[in-house]
């Protein structure tokens, strides 16, 4: 008999975009590149950017025969004339699921070789949106140029879809706690100010209060010396 646990469980579909595995691969099994996209459509991208990412995810994966996983962080900017894609090329797996996949997928240094000639050939294309006046959907295709390799790459900070799977669970439970804290705090100061307020309206001499607090009590004893 054997036992599985489940945990995380997400009933939404698996979001290409939302998960990033980048961070399990060590420096030397990953690549980042940049490459342009010309042509005056960079407005266009910029209302769905979304569709773009995906898009432009699935046609690099395609060219390149990788998993579309592997594409990671993919992301772009914009100069006055083109649109600047950049992304990090992942490793194989270092560990064979159990999905099967049609066929072997190119190592990283295969597919970034590949990758390079197919740009300098002129032969990447990737798809940019869809093209709303084609019946069919097609969507609209760019060529890929100048593509380079970058040493590093700064924090992602492009557009990401919201997690849907956290978006309904409110706060955790620290940040419920601090709350918690912080009101209780409050409580105590406002306590203190409007009891000095008091003493001074009605003229009592003297300094402010003995204040003595018992932890885990509610009450709070006020003494005047």
């Amino acid at each position: 008999m054997s036992v599985n646990n489940i945990y995380d469980f997400r009933s939404q579909g698996f979001d290409i975009l939302g998960t990033s595995v980048e961070s399990c691969f060590a420096y030397d099994r990953k690549k980042h590149y940049q490459f342009y996209l010309a042509g005056d459509f960079g407005d266009k991208v910029d209302q769905n950017p979304e569709s773009f990412y995906y898009l432009a995810t699935a046609s690099l994966a395609s060219y390149l025969d990788i998993s579309p996983v592997r594409v990671a962080n993919l992301e772009y900017i914009r100069n006055k004339t083109d649109v600047i894609v950049i992304f990090t090329m992942l490793d194989k797996a270092p560990v064979q699921g159990s999905v099967q996949m049609n066929q072997p997928e190119l190592s990283l240094e295969d597919a970034a070789k590949l990758f390079l000639a197919e740009v300098d050939a002129g032969k990447l294309i990737i798809a940019v949106f869809p093209d709303e006046d084609n019946p069919a959907g097609k969507p609209i295709m760019a060529t890929a140029t100048d593509a380079s390799e970058l040493t590093a790459r700064l924090a992602s900070c492009r557009y990401k879809p919201q997690d849907r799977s956290t978006s309904s669970q409110g706060l955790g439970a620290g940040a419920v706690a601090g709350i918690a804290v912080g009101m209780l705090l409050a409580g105590i100061i406002l306590t203190i100010g409007a009891l000095f307020i008091y003493q001074r309206v009605r003229g009592v001499s003297g300094s402010l209060p003995n204040v003595t607090f018992r932890a885990g009590m509610s009450n709070v004893n006020f003494e005047e010396k």
